[in-house]
């Protein structure tokens, strides 16, 4: 098949431009059955605005795409014919011809109405999986230019999808030693820490008669979300969304991971909870450091205090908010900025 451009087609709006497998799959199944000179599958795609021509020919077993008529023609004298629709998708015509003087016998002809119901069904999930394929390489287009790390882990918990700022992040934690901050002195790789904050839930029965572990749920109950701080400073509202199969969907449940980077955090809103708990001043302004990035040294320097002291009011902090490690108080308090 020609490339895109050799009959004016698009990225976007090209049915075929995936390969043309299931219509050559198709039409060798309709030359088996029916020993046509031809086949022509005339397709009108709505969602495009645009008009195919799928065609094959013998004996140069030539195949081809291209833009077909602004409408069907009539089909030739004796020729094999099957219109087939799906609203709102498509419209089609499927055309069988021999070359004069031959023609199709009457046992062929009602061999060909028996098999209506078949071809209409394979033309249909042709143009439907088309479809579905094209949508999907928006999708990937898409999250692969969103500014927000998105991950996709399947039931073993191996990443079966990236997108670019996902990988990035991934190399990041290789080539900078990138990894997320749970106390002053105690780190983890990030990908062991999205792993661990995976919930573990048990999977859906398989085979007949089977029933399942648990009842099937939304996709979007019980959403897990955490906030996490990299040890460059970046801070991340992390979402876990289980991604639950159909009924008598045989894969695994899946896992979506989302990371969306957050901005300099401020204390005007959880200012009055933390006051309300018993935080001092000094306290709070300790928080608002460490939420923003900074290190015991860091803060230490900003306050014109020791180190040693900064380790003193966290200690009194969690102690006081009944708190154990950095990542607990930044989520405490997010929750308390609404």
């Amino acid at each position: 098949m020609g490339s895109k451009e050799s009959y004016g087609l698009s990225a976007g709006d090209d049915l075929f431009s995936g390969g043309d497998e299931e219509v050559r799959d198709l039409f060798g199944g309709i030359r088996g059955s029916f020993n046509p000179h031809s086949i022509q599958l005339l397709i009108q795609h709505f969602p495009a605005n645009r008009f195919y021509r799928l065609t094959w020919s013998g004996p140069g077993e030539r195949f081809a795409v291209d833009q077909g008529p602004a409408q069907f023609p009539v089909p030739p004298s004796g020729a094999l014919t099957l219109d087939v629709a799906a609203p709102a998708l498509f419209s089609g015509r499927l055309m069988l011809c021999r070359n004069e003087p031959e023609s199709f016998s009457e046992s062929e002809r009602r061999g060909f109405v028996d098999c209506r119901p078949y071809l209409e069904r394979c033309i249909r999930q042709m143009i439907q999986l088309r479809r579905m394929a094209d949508e999907n390489r928006i999708l990937l287009t898409v999250l692969d230019s969103s500014d927000t790390s998105i991950f996709l882990f399947d039931d073993t918990l191996q990443i079966t999808y990236a997108n670019n700022c996902a990988d990035e992040l991934l190399s990041r934690q290789t080539e900078e030693l990138l990894a997320v901050s749970l106390t002053e002195d105690k780190a983890v790789k990030l990908l062991q820490f999205l792993l661990e904050s995976i919930p573990s839930r048990p999977q859906p029965a398989r085979g007949r008669g089977s029933r399942r572990s648990t009842p099937p749920s939304s996709p979007r109950e019980n959403v897990p979300r955490r906030n996490l701080l990299l040890t460059n400073g970046t801070r991340f509202d992390m979402t876990v969304v289980p991604l639950v199969p159909r009924e008598g969907d045989s894969r695994g449940i899946h896992y979506l991971v989302i990371l969306r980077e957050m901005h300099r955090f401020e204390m005007s809103q959880a200012r009055p909870g933390l006051l309300q708990s018993g935080l001092s001043e000094r306290e709070i302004e300790v928080v608002a450091n460490l939420l923003n990035g900074l290190k015991n040294a860091e803060i230490a320097e900003r306050l014109k205090i020791s180190s040693y002291t900064v380790k003193d009011h966290l200690k009194h902090i969690f102690q006081k908010l009944g708190l154990r490690s950095r990542s607990e108080l930044v989520s405490y308090v997010l929750q308390l900025s609404g």
